[in-house]
């Protein structure tokens, strides 16, 4: 009998999950967290992620139709081609999950993996789930990684004006990138190499770093108790293993620099594009395809994130942008999939 199980319940496994339920197959999916949860993320979805979510009835809040880029000798500013959105991963997630539900499918959450095998899998309950197929989604940390290579830092914020509008700040050794929530909140985003931390905590090395950022926030109000930081791994397309019947997706088959602006949309698509190839039991064709769809982006996505951390880099993109002022927005589009 055909059983999927998904392990890692963020935006790429509960997509898979909604996916999966579209076509008739309720699968059990398996999270160690709980619903609803902050999450450091940038919370910006792209355009082309959008239609899909449309088709789910999700209707992000908060739209982004201008980019601007701000570093401290340098800034350009223009209008995406078509408008993304922003939804914070507190109701983004429990939106997603409770779609699931709805549709039958099963979420163990506060459930930890200890052990998998061949068509089973051991949980810290003492249960074990069997699976003929096996879709792994669990984050930018599972496998084989190097270890930990930047700091990521997030928190909402009010006070801020950012309506219909997503700001980057680039600095020496990182980024940061404020989006709307809605018309009253916004939310941060930082990411920041670990070698350029030199102060006591990670933000005190980002306002160090980047003063105009600073600036940019000393009228806003945190509404968390606390600034969220967690460690962040290389960036890069993994070399996931060749199991049978196993579909890795989301930060589990690769993770995206942030300054593409693709992790969630990644996490949609992927989660999306597996669903009928797990239903099939075809993973090579599934691997092929992976390949085929992100190879690109992802290769974009680290040229870009390098000019983002180098200052005389992301200084004389600017100056070549506002030359020729049609290149932003057409270069964004291009590194669309």
């Amino acid at each position: 009998m055909k059983q999927i199980v998904i392990i890692g319940g963020g935006v790429a496994g509960l997509s898979a999950l909604n996916s999966l339920a579209d076509l008739g197959m309720a699968a059990v999916l398996i999270e160690g967290g709980e619903y609803p949860a902050h999450k450091v993320c940038g919370e910006f979805i792209s355009p082309e992620s959008l239609p899909i979510l449309a088709n789910w009835n999700i209707y992000p809040p908060a739209e982004i139709n201008r980019i601007s880029l701000t570093s401290n000798t340098s800034s350009l500013s223009f209008a995406l081609f078509e408008p993304a959105k922003s939804y914070s991963r507190y109701d983004f997630d429990l939106c997603l999950a409770n779609r699931a539900r709805e549709k039958g499918s099963q979420i163990l959450t506060k459930t930890q993996v200890i052990k998998i095998e061949k068509n089973r899998i051991h949980l810290d309950n003492g249960e074990v789930v069997f699976y003929s197929d096996l879709i792994v989604s669990a984050g930018r940390f599972f496998g084989r990684v190097s270890p930990p290579q930047y700091y990521g830092i997030k928190g909402h914020l009010q006070g801020l004006s950012v309506k219909n509008h997503l700001e980057m700040f680039p600095f020496k050794g990182g980024y940061a990138g404020l989006s709307p929530i809605d018309d009253d909140y916004a939310n941060f985003a930082c990411l920041i190499h670990k070698s350029n931390h030199t102060l006591p905590t990670p933000l005190q090395s980002v306002f160090y770093l980047a003063p105009q950022l600073e600036k940019r926030l000393e009228s806003a109000a945190l509404l968390f108790k606390e600034w969220m930081v967690c460690p962040v791994p290389a960036f890069g397309m993994k070399k996931t293993a060749s199991l049978a019947n196993t579909y890795f997706i989301g930060d589990a088959g690769g993770t995206i620099p942030p300054a593409s602006g693709l992790g969630l949309s990644l996490a949609i698509t992927s989660g999306y594009m597996v669903a009928e190839y797990a239903l099939k039991g075809d993973y090579l064709s599934f691997q092929k395809a992976w390949k085929k769809k992100y190879r690109k982006v992802f290769y974009y996505g680290q040229c870009l994130h390098r000019m983002m951390m180098n200052p005389i880099l992301f200084h004389s993109g600017i100056e070549i942008g506002k030359i020729f002022p049609k290149m932003a927005p057409q270069l964004f589009k291009k590194t669309r999939y």
